[in-house]
């Protein structure tokens, strides 16, 4: 009978645990937003480039839905397969292309395909799309410093390139 209970509070915590778990992460964000709003408001605009997958999550923190914008980049990836993806997620990234993006001031689209090892080492950038040379360059060397999760091909770490869009506006 002391087993009976021991169960029914195992079981009890565990959806608990997960729930905390669940609650501990921030809203999902999908844009950079203004640190502080202008004045005579409280609502923070966007001041960068809005994503199609949450930007404030790693790759294990996206569900299956949101994996799925992710996995349509690529021609054929195989179930249970993973691609690539910054290992602290889009945010960094973002945040590090848009510091950049203020000096150049650059409309268009930028596309870059970075080459990423089985170590989650970006080894090399190419660019296939860019309003300014400059700005190119810049998100290339933001892309070759940033750590990658590594791709999994039927469950072990492989190479495999990650794309990378966004198309910067001036405000």
């Amino acid at each position: 009978m002391k087993f009976m209970h021991l169960f029914a509070l195992v079981a009890l915590q565990l959806p608990m645990s997960l729930a905390a778990t669940a609650q501990e992460l921030p809203p999902v964000e999908y844009a950079i937003r203004e640190s502080v709003p202008q004045t005579g408001t409280t609502i923070k605009k966007e001041v960068a480039w809005s994503s199609a997958l949450p930007i404030n999550r790693t790759y294990a923190q996206l569900t299956p839905e949101q994996r799925a914008p992710l996995h349509a980049e690529y021609e054929r990836i195989e179930e249970g397969d993973e691609p690539p993806f910054p290992r602290d997620g889009l945010k960094p990234l973002l945040n590090a292309i848009w510091k950049g993006q203020s000096s150049y001031l650059a409309t268009g689209t930028l596309l870059l395909v970075a080459t990423v090892d089985a170590a989650g080492k970006v080894r090399k950038v190419d660019a296939y799309g860019a309003p300014d040379p400059d700005l190119a360059k810049y998100a290339a060397s933001v892309l070759l410093l940033t750590e990658f999760k590594p791709a999994l091909c039927k469950g072990t770490p492989c190479a495999m390139q990650f794309p990378f869009s966004l198309k910067p506006e001036v405000k």
